[in-house]
């Protein structure tokens, strides 16, 4: 107040404050929403770091690095330019990232030259840079550094905004990261390690819209074990549950990487073979027979068996255009090979 007892207007200072403070307290906000409006752990991943750019200014780049098991992994990176990609240089086992990882504390280094952390670094690195460790209670998941371009000062106000940021980034990692856990759970025969039913179900849906939007073929195949129920009836389940496993290794062993192969159910598997065309699924068939008998099945008494297959084809978009069609073109041929072996 002045001598006459009027209020006096706030100094230029106190408002500038209160403006970036209200400035930074719009930008959480926008980012609490972001954060938690996808499951998609590297959607999350780029919306933390396109909060980080609103967040602080003149920002040259930002990355992410995800923890686990004491070793770091890329997650996502963005420049000034907008462009994603990599980062500059992957962690130095003796530089910021890690250190922030192991630690669990922020480290704002305002001029890279002059740190010892970066005494090894290569010459042209320079600059300001902050590692905020994205911590889920005691836990480091990953760790966000934004690098500056030239040394700057960090005030204690900007240093809280961006830890406030970590904090919500990091329930929001932990939240995509278990849905990714569960997804993949949801999506994987626990017996086998293959794909289940519903990924093939989806996975196959999506071939039949990316050939037919590029005019492209692929090619199913159903694969049955003949006889495999001898090996149950013979040895028990749990016997039957290990010979199962190790066929589906061996199969999986003998296709391409391209190739998406599932467990269709009991003893049936099932793949799609991407760009194949009627006819092309020969060699490819051929190779899961022999696969097939030449994986030795242990069995009681130091015993060993092998199996043979009945497979049947079906291509897009020969045989049909829908993946009902496709399936029911594979079954029927799959079963006019069984009752010929039968």
């Amino acid at each position: 107040m002045d001598i006459e007892g009027n209020e006096r207007p706030p100094s230029p200072d106190v408002l500038s404050r209160l403006e970036k403070s209200v400035g930074y307290l719009e930008v959480l906000r926008q980012a609490s929403l972001q954060l938690t409006s996808s499951l998609n752990l590297k959607e999350v991943l780029y919306a933390l770091l396109e909060s980080a750019f609103k967040l602080v200014g003149d920002t040259h780049d930002a990355n992410i690095f995800l923890y686990e098991g004491g070793k770091l992994s890329f997650g996502a990176a963005i420049f000034e330019d907008g462009r994603r990609g990599k980062p500059w240089a992957e962690p130095r086992q003796d530089g910021l990232t890690y250190t922030v990882a192991r630690s669990g504390k922020v480290l704002a280094i305002e001029d890279m030259k002059t740190h010892p952390l970066f005494q090894t670094a290569p010459s042209d690195w320079n600059g300001a840079i902050i590692g905020l460790p994205l911590k889920y209670g005691s836990r480091v998941l990953g760790v966000m550094n934004i690098s500056w371009p030239t040394p700057r000062h960090f005030d204690q106000e900007e240093l809280h905004a961006m830890e406030l940021l970590a904090d919500q980034a990091a329930i929001a990692v932990e939240n995509a990261r278990l849905h990714t856990i569960v997804q993949n759970e949801a999506l994987t025969d626990p017996l086998t390690g293959l794909p289940n039913r519903r990924a093939f179900d989806l996975r196959l849906a999506e071939e039949v819209r990316r050939s037919a939007r590029y005019h492209h073929t692929f090619t199913v195949l159903m694969v049955d074990l003949d006889d495999f129920k001898r090996v149950n009836d013979t040895h028990g389940h749990m016997v039957g549950d290990v010979a199962l496993r190790e066929i589906a290794r061996c199969l999986r062993r003998s296709v391409r990487d391209t190739d998406f192969m599932a467990r269709f159910g009991g003893d049936e598997f099932v793949l799609i073979l991407p760009e194949a065309k009627a006819g092309d699924e020969g060699p490819i068939a051929q190779k899961l027979r022999e696969a097939a008998k030449s994986c030795q099945l242990g069995l009681p008494g130091d015993k060993t068996d092998s199996l043979t297959l009945s497979i049947g084809a079906a291509s897009f978009p020969q045989d049909a255009t829908k993946a009902a069609g496709l399936m029911f073109q594979a079954d029927r041929r799959f079963y006019e090979k069984k009752k010929k072996h039968d």
